[in-house]
């Protein structure tokens, strides 16, 4: 069955016989009259001329706005709620990434400032990464390295500097006397 009852508020085969329409049948029935009167604002009308042999006619059906909209909304309504579910699963998918993204980042800024704070023995973390992450967290790991080995070679310097002053203030002081 193409449609059912409810689907529709009537349809009716109307044949023109000498430019005079008749109504040949209606489902539910109805008078010609009912049939011809499209000024029903809460009804869509569709007219579908047909002609066959002597025959010539149309066909008429009219269908409800108001359960037009009804099955509108019953197939959108879905389509929304799952629209708005993915929006809802985007958003924290998207959260977790850029957290994901965001917190070696974070680590290594934290990092780098307890090395401005001349903090050098802050153990850094190590990224097995290959990314431009992984290459920033080594070079800022060779930087501490370095850093380390400079600081202790100008403790030595400063300490052989200050051994190498007292020598040579001793030295003038002998030779002053």
């Amino acid at each position: 069955m193409l449609f059912r009852s409810r689907d529709f508020e009537f349809i009716a085969v109307v044949l023109e016989e000498g430019g005079k329409p008749s109504l040949l049948a209606s489902y539910p029935e109805m008078n010609i009259d009912k049939v011809l009167n499209h000024t029903n604002h809460e009804i869509i009308y569709q007219e579908a001329p047909f002609s066959y042999s002597e025959f010539n006619g149309s066909i008429i059906i009219a269908f409800s706005k108001e359960k037009i909209n009804t099955t509108i909304k019953a197939l959108t309504q879905p389509i929304y709620i799952s629209a708005f579910v993915f929006l809802i699963i985007s958003i924290i998918l998207f959260y977790f990434l850029a957290n994901q993204i965001s917190r070696p980042i974070t680590k290594l800024i934290k990092y780098t400032n307890k090395l401005k704070e001349e903090n050098y023995e802050t153990p850094i973390m190590m990224l097995a990464s290959k990314s431009e992450l992984g290459e920033l967290n080594n070079s800022i790991s060779a930087l501490q390295d370095r850093l380390i080995d400079s600081r202790k070679r100008n403790k030595e310097l400063t300490e052989g500097l200050e051994e190498e002053v007292f020598i040579r203030t001793t030295e003038l002081q002998l030779t002053a006397e």
